[in-house]
């Protein structure tokens, strides 16, 4: 009696503020406890028999779904009543079907999402164990869910990281990443020739130093997703483009000769455009660069110098041709 004249006395000299604050906590900790004794009931249900399983499951969905309003109570609550109402109903969803392969879908759907969020959010190791090790406390989930992240994500345990003077590349792969936008978007799956836009460019990543990278990046036309195809990083640009491409260059010409099977339907590759600026134009044709005498790619006019410009003021010069360019 006197802990209760104590709190009364509490409520009544609190502000509206606190007194949500205290009622608050009060749910959180009433429903955590309920979900506790009903995450029992359930795990113990689980392991009896067939018939248990199904009665347990049917009782979780139920109880679940009726139990919107309390959600809405506690927020505090809500990550530990989504993973129990998740078990409880993707059981009762293979219960009903009869088939053990449904359940097992929905885990692999659920394990994709972690993978996803975790890479979005950039979860750390650390962190995303912890996690892992939680959800390896639910029903049926332990054997489902790995117990750590590097298996989760599928962290390769090397890389081929190849030396390209005066840095180093790492080629992601042309084919992964298109078949990567394909499960993406649902667009894609309607498309038998595959049109690609290729981006190349530098840029630095430090103020305080000449480290720089430069990324292939490959996107699928017209959609929007972009992927990355290699990487270079150096404190220079690469030496030589040829040495820089290659990896790139031999995948593409795979692709382009023998195109793409998914699903069973072939599709046709091709390349719809390389969108590139000036300097990084001039770096992978290997011509004169935009300030150079004879810099316009185009026609054949020699520039001149003006104001600190150079400039192309013909409008009417010969045109460029393969031969006059590898001559």
């Amino acid at each position: 009696m006197e802990n209760l004249g104590l709190k009364t006395k509490l409520i009544a000299d609190a502000s509206p503020r606190h007194i949500r604050r205290l009622l608050s906590q009060q749910v959180a900790s009433v429903t955590l406890a309920t979900e506790s004794n009903s995450c029992r009931e359930i795990s113990s249900k689980l392991l009896s028999d067939k018939s248990h399983r199904q009665m347990a499951c049917a009782s979780s969905i139920a109880n679940a779904w009726n139990s919107d309003s309390d959600n809405d109570l506690c927020s505090a609550s809500d990550e530990l009543t989504y993973n129990t109402i998740f078990d409880a109903k993707i059981m009762s969803q293979g219960v009903e079907s009869g088939h053990e392969d449904s359940v097992k879908d929905c885990y692999t759907v659920f394990k994709r999402e972690l993978v996803s969020w975790a890479t979005k959010h950039e979860i750390s190791h650390v962190a995303l164990a912890d996690l892992l090790q939680m959800l390896q406390k639910l029903p049926n989930l332990s054997t489902l869910i790995p117990k750590d992240p590097r298996t989760l994500l599928k962290t390769p345990r090397s890389t081929e990281i190849r030396v390209v003077p005066p840095g180093t590349y790492f080629h992601f792969g042309l084919k992964q990443g298109i078949l990567n936008t394909i499960e993406k978007d649902s667009m894609v799956h309607e498309f038998f020739e595959i049109k690609l836009k290729i981006g190349i460019d530098g840029l630095p990543l430090s103020s305080s130093s000449s480290s720089q990278l430069w990324p292939i990046l490959g996107c699928v036309y017209p959609t929007s997703h972009v992927f990355l195809i290699g990487a270079y990083h150096g404190y220079s640009k690469p030496t030589e483009a040829n040495d820089f491409l290659r990896e790139f260059v031999d995948e593409i010409i795979v692709l382009i000769n023998s195109g793409l099977t998914y699903e069973g339907k072939q599709l046709h590759i091709s390349i719809y455009c390389i969108v590139c600026d000036a300097p990084a134009k001039s770096f992978i044709t290997k011509t004169k660069g935009h300030a150079g005498y004879f810099g316009c790619s185009k026609c054949e006019q020699e520039g001149q110098y003006r104001e600190r410009r150079m400039c192309f003021p013909e409008v009417n010069s010969k045109k460029r041709t393969d031969d006059s360019v590898f001559a």
